[in-house]
């Protein structure tokens, strides 16, 4: 079999750069494909799945074409048709799920617009291949429904992709969907007709094996058996597990509590703590969203770190590196920290301290008995009792960023200060995983490509340790020049070799940096909203202010952890 067409068989693209000034989205991008393979941020509805499979399937059973050309006026036939379906069943039943369906803008305008009959002959998106080729054809390709070989005009389907759209197909013949093809205009009740059937909101209620057979799928019953598969079998139910957890509470999961369930085996909420129990079936999995986070703590510090830089020189009109350290190194500084650590009366400036000495005040913090001549088994055991509850955590430092951020003018030292304190404290957690090579710990390794990341970061903490030879202040510095600003740079210049037209952050001109262009500093996404759209469709989930799992949520993590 051929790999030829590059407009599905290419791998789902990593965070466009233009959005990732440091490269920090590039590993996290491969762990997501990793862990939730053949879901991404855009692929958030369930019946897609379905639909554009049998559509391929409907253009090469009636010969609809036999060039590009042809696919793709008869693909975007009949997307344009399921578009308009789905748009006039949100006038039939208000309180479903209508949202994500692709080309919608322009279809609700023209259906809004339209007294008489609905023209099936108007542009409703950019690509050529519609939401189909935008958004579901890679995701579609890794989940193993198409394939195109060597001597094949366009994709076909797996005998899994056949399986997959039979119960569709049958749901689609009870309409007029097929009759409509290579019409111009349709009259609206002809339209609604459809959609009532086959709007991408009656999947979750329906009782047809559609449902059935895309649970199964998603969840790895059926299809590949591969790693890829087993991750996403094990993600999904780990998902599940913490939301019904939290739901037992009255608590809310979004992204960031997921990733502190994985984290501290907790979730923070309004002064509230729950601890979540990590079925023992799902601890290896768990580990590697444990990474997932230490990388975004990594990412988001050295991003809230640029958007300071940026808010500094534009206010500055142009600055220098040593206004802008000048600034940093302030009495503050030394205040927020001594106000992390606890030690509000401390009148030693840890600035002249050598790195090794703060992190074992990081460490002593959260664990009076720290053996220092035993890293290892001090990382280990730091790492099982440091808690969102504990003197010195990775929480508290992220909030504050998050607070400060949100403020006027944010005080460029408190964000330094506990940014630094943050990926410090994570790489006092991760040193254990390095020297014993835990299986997380392989795997990203596998991943890191030499791009910034959570490992190549502790490795550089971990020789700093056993050196000791660099003060705190040298190290902030350091960190700043290589992570920030070098960083940005070797970016943009990376940008300029490949000929992308790139837009740059900041520019230098002499000894001064001048701002191009704002940065707001953001955390990883790690397609959460996708997957609870996902769930939800499936009926594994129902959603609302608090999510919860339905029956068939619940049984599925019994099933898969058998508990």
């Amino acid at each position: 079999m051929a790999n030829l067409d590059p407009i599905w068989n290419k791998q789902i693209k990593e965070f466009d750069r233009a959005l990732d000034p440091l490269g920090v989205n590039k590993v996290n991008d491969r762990m997501m494909n990793e862990l939730l393979r053949g879901i991404t941020t855009l692929t958030s509805r369930a019946r897609y799945y379905s639909f554009y499979v049998w559509a391929i399937d409907q253009i090469r059973k009636n010969k609809l074409a036999s060039t590009h050309t042809q696919f793709y006026r008869a693909f975007t036939d009949m997307e344009r048709i399921f578009m308009l379906s789905c748009v006039s069943h949100t006038e039939e039943e208000l309180e479903k799920n209508h949202n994500d369906v692709n080309g919608t803008s322009k279809g609700t305008k023209i259906w809004e617009e339209t007294t008489g009959k609905i023209p099936l002959d108007f542009t409703y998106f950019g690509h050529r291949l519609g939401g189909y080729g935008q958004y579901y054809a890679g995701s579609i390709n890794q989940l193993g429904l198409i394939e195109q070989l060597e001597n094949d005009e366009f994709e076909r389907l797996t005998q899994l992709g056949e399986k997959i759209i039979e119960p569709f197909d049958r749901i689609a013949k009870q309409t007029k969907f097929l009759s409509l093809l290579g019409k111009n205009s349709a009259s609206k009740e002809s339209i609604k007709e459809i959609g009532a059937k086959l709007c991408l909101c009656k999947l979750k209620d329906q009782e047809a094996n559609e449902k059935h057979l895309l649970q199964k799928l998603f969840f790895s019953e059926i299809g590949n058996d591969d790693r890829g598969a087993i991750f996403r079998k094990e993600s999904l139910t780990l998902f599940l597990s913490i939301i019904q957890q939290a739901k037992e509470k009255n608590m809310k999961v979004d992204a960031q509590s997921f990733l502190s369930a994985c984290y501290f085996n907790q979730i923070k909420e309004d002064g509230k703590t729950l601890e979540i129990n990590i079925p023992t079936k799902l601890s290896d999995v768990t580990d590697k969203w444990k990474i997932v986070k230490a990388h975004d703590n990594l990412a988001y510090t050295l991003e809230s770190i640029l958007q300071c830089f940026l808010q500094f020189i534009k206010t500055k009109s142009g600055a220098s590196l040593a206004e802008f350290f000048e600034t940093i190194f302030s009495d503050k500084l030394q205040k927020e920290i001594n106000s992390l650590i606890n030690k509000t009366d401390s009148k030693n400036d840890i600035l002249d301290n050598n790195i090794k000495d703060v992190l074992e005040l990081i460490i002593s913090s959260n664990l009076q008995d720290a053996n220092f001549s035993d890293i290892e088994k001090t990382s280990e055991d730091f790492d099982k009792k440091t808690s969102t509850l504990s003197k010195v955590n990775e929480h508290n430092c992220t909030k504050n960023i998050e607070d400060e951020l949100k403020t006027k003018n944010p005080d460029i030292s408190k964000i330094v200060a506990n940014g630094i304190f943050l990926v410090l404290i994570s790489a006092s957690r991760m040193f254990w995983r390095s020297t014993q090579k835990t299986p997380a710990w392989t795997w990203l390794s596998n991943l890191e490509r030499q791009d910034i990341n959570i490992k190549e970061f502790c490795s550089e903490i971990k020789s700093e340790f056993e050196s000791g030879q660099t003060s705190f202040k040298e190290f902030i510095i350091s960190f700043i020049e290589k992570r920030v600003i070098d960083q940005h740079q070797i970016i943009y210049r990376h940008k300029l070799r490949n000929n992308s037209n790139p837009k740059n952050f900041f520019d230098k001109e002499g000894n001064n940096y001048v701002q191009v262009r704002e940065y707001k500093a953001r955390h990883r996404n790690i397609r959460f909203e996708s997957v609870v759209s996902l769930l939800n469709d499936l009926n594994f989930v129902n959603q609302s202010d608090i999510l919860e799992c339905t029956i068939e949520g619940v049984k599925t993590i019994k099933r898969n952890t058998g508990s």
